[in-house]
């Protein structure tokens, strides 16, 4: 017979990591957005009007506080996924298993 909660405790440790490189991937388009704002804000300061140039900074500073959040989301569940592994190799040694 199968045991739903180890199947189910089995699926989540495997969409775990999918859960955490969803969040990279926000991450890395926001960087990404927020840096071709930065560069054409710095572009535009240089060669054409200065308030272009300035809403275009202010703009990238908006994409880079929003990245914060999923900068701390992402330590977390790092953090979160760490320890709990690190519990269960003890319980694991501590049940006469050994170390991995």
């Amino acid at each position: 017979m199968v045991d739903s909660h180890v199947v189910k405790s089995r699926l989540a440790a495997a969409m775990e990591p999918v859960g955490i490189a969803g969040h990279l991937a926000v991450i890395a388009v926001i960087a990404g957005i927020g840096l071709a704002l930065l560069i054409a804000g710095v572009t535009a300061l240089l060669l054409s009007p200065q308030w272009l140039g300035i809403a275009l900074m202010v703009v990238a500073g908006i994409c880079a506080l929003a990245g914060i959040p999923e900068v701390v989301r992402v330590r977390r569940l790092l953090q979160a996924r760490r320890l709990r592994l690190r519990a269960g190799a003890v319980s694991r040694e501590l049940d006469g298993g050994g170390p991995e």
